[in-house]
């Protein structure tokens, strides 16, 4: 019974820590594509309607803070929740 428990535990470490390392990775990607989006459109979308441009800044901020706070989570679950400990 030790052993399943501690095999158990195992793969529950396992599972936590690439469930967090592909939480970041997600992340990383809508960090990297939101910023080409930026990039692409500021200088069309900023001649054409400087309103949206604010509008779509102030939401890109928005997202950015929220991806900040997902990633400290998923972080912190690997701390805070941590590794399933041996008894």
């Amino acid at each position: 019974m030790r052993k399943l428990n501690n095999s158990f535990k195992e793969l529950a470490n396992n599972l936590q820590t690439e469930v967090q390392a592909s939480v970041a990775e997600s992340l990383d990607v809508i960090s990297c594509t939101l910023d080409m989006v930026r990039g692409e459109n500021v200088a069309l979308e900023s001649e054409r309607d400087p309103d949206f441009r604010n509008r779509v800044d102030a939401e890109l901020r928005e997202v950015v803070v929220e991806m900040a706070r997902i990633a400290g989570v998923v972080s912190n679950q690997g701390a805070a929740g941590g590794p399933v400990e041996e008894e």
